[in-house]
């Protein structure tokens, strides 16, 4: 067994280290010897160093667990089905350096020589003992809380400018966006493109009337699309005049999203990417992991990183009371500025859990930049009209039916033109965006379009009824007396 061995005779080579950031520092920094555990000669570390680096990365990220049912707030009881929580040391050593077992043992055994005794004359059960369990310790996010609380605190009561200092924080918090991975290796950041199968986002707008419907009907890219720059309100993740695509992935939720009162209706458009786009998506987010050894010098750092953006995507998606979006969209309006501009590769959308679903469906938002849509090319002099319902022999039909009649397009007169110079201030004085106000400004599509409304695809959901789910709270109520006694 190593541990019988003198410590200046037992080595380990790092053929037997599976950890490939410890297997890299032996292979540069060892030297050539017989390893105790294989018998190759190679190099290697002597058992002792193994042992210290595993303890240090022990004692920083793992915790011992309650070796008692009363030291976790049980009563006592000798039948009580009562089972320890977390792993054996020998597993925890195994597992974060990658070690066979019988090495793993004998690591252990190495640690606790040197903490066995002082446990025995304190009372207290020895660390690193055969039947002391651990189990993995809470990071440390204070750091990145402290980022994000100054940030908010900055953009609510400070500036609401994107200034220097809010930008210092985010960039803390999202500056290596990019290179953030799951445990699968997946990034966080998403390309759809126009031969995906998942290349639809839907929207819905609410109709209060008939008529509003028609209107919708009549223009729907005008309508169903983004709105223009003096129609955008402030929402979530855009401040007021700044248009942005709020969308989702499925039907179903921009029904929910709309929250629409009982009579209205809810027009839902399907929308097709028809340009790659780069999207965050926030549930990856929630799953990025450090990826690193334990024993690199940025797992830490990383770690902590990845337990506060888990944390940090609750914060972004929980629900907001309708009194209080103007105050607290504040700072998820900034970080979705941030998202837009300041990551590279750049960004073009989040998606993110709906509330108004209990988080069981998504939604997207494609920013500024990214969400321009097709306009929806009729022939000139295309009289369009809507069909609300008809009456048939079996009763009343409400199926909408819009028609598009097309003229013929009159012939062409041959002219002999007189040739002038343009006049570029008539030119200027007749292009809509010029003239900001001018309403034909809102169906104009600015910059490369990124999405193609499909009109054979517009559905319309009447509101019959509202359902909530919802969870019930008890309430009591007691009277003390003046001395503090309750009666």
């Amino acid at each position: 067994m190593a541990h019988e061995d003198d410590s200046d005779n037992v080595y380990i080579c790092y053929g037997c280290i599976g950890d490939s950031f410890l297997k890299d520092e032996v292979r540069q920094e060892g030297s050539n010897r017989q390893c105790h555990f294989c018998g190759k000669s190679r190099e290697a570390w002597p058992l002792d160093e193994l042992a210290e680096r595993v303890r240090d990365v022990i004692e920083e990220h793992f915790e011992v667990t309650p070796s008692d049912p009363s030291d976790e707030g049980f009563v006592y009881d000798r039948e009580m089905d009562w089972e320890r929580r977390g792993e054996p040391v020998a597993d925890v050593i195994s597992g974060i350096a990658e070690l066979d077992q019988n090495v793993a043992e004998a690591v252990r055994d190495r640690l606790s020589e040197q903490t066995s005794w002082d446990a025995h004359d304190g009372g207290y059960e020895d660390p690193f003992g055969s039947d002391t369990y651990y189990e993995e310790g809470r990071p440390d996010t204070a750091g990145f809380h402290e980022s994000w609380d100054f940030f908010r605190s900055e953009i609510k009561t400070h500036t609401r400018f994107f200034g220097r200092s809010a930008q210092v924080a985010l960039d803390e918090i999202f500056g290596d966006l990019a290179n953030l991975k799951t445990w699968e290796g997946e990034s966080a950041i998403k390309e759809v493109l126009p031969t995906d199968e998942a290349r639809f986002f839907f929207r819905g707008r609410v109709a209060y009337s008939g008529a509003e419907l028609r209107d919708m009907l009549l223009k729907p890219v005008q309508r169903l699309g983004p709105p223009p720059w003096r129609l955008a309100r402030a929402g979530r993740m855009n401040a007021a005049g700044i248009s942005v695509f709020y969308g989702a992935l499925e039907a179903d939720t921009c029904v929910a999203e709309a929250r629409a009162p009982v009579g209205s209706y809810v027009v839902v458009g399907r929308f097709e990417v028809v340009k790659p786009v780069r999207i965050l998506d926030l549930d990856l987010l929630t799953k990025v992991a450090a990826n690193l050894s334990w024993f690199h010098p940025q797992f830490t750092t990383r770690s902590n990183h990845a337990a506060f953006l888990r944390k940090l995507v609750e914060e972004i998606s929980r629900p907001i009371m309708p009194r209080d979006e103007e105050f607290e969209y504040l700072p998820t309006q900034a970080v979705s500025e941030y998202l837009a501009s300041c990551v590279e590769p750049r960004l073009d959308g989040i998606i993110f859990h709906s509330a108004q679903t209990a988080r069981e469906r998504r939604n997207v938002v494609l920013f500024h930049h990214a969400a321009g849509v097709e306009p929806y090319a009729l022939p000139e002099g295309t009289n369009v009209s809507v069909n609300m319902g008809s009456w048939t022999d079996e009763g009343y039909e409400d199926s909408i039916t819009v028609w598009e009649k097309t003229v013929p397009a009159p012939k062409p007169v041959r002219r002999k033109a007189a040739a002038r110079r343009p006049n570029f201030a008539e030119i200027f004085e007749s292009t809509p965006i010029d003239n900001p106000n001018d309403e034909q400004a809102d169906d104009l599509v600015y910059g490369e379009p990124t999405l193609k409304l499909d009109v054979q695809e517009i559905e319309v959901f009447k509101i019959k009824a509202v359902t909530y789910t919802k969870a019930r709270r008890s309430v009591s109520r007691y009277r003390h007396s003046e001395d503090n006694e309750p009666f």
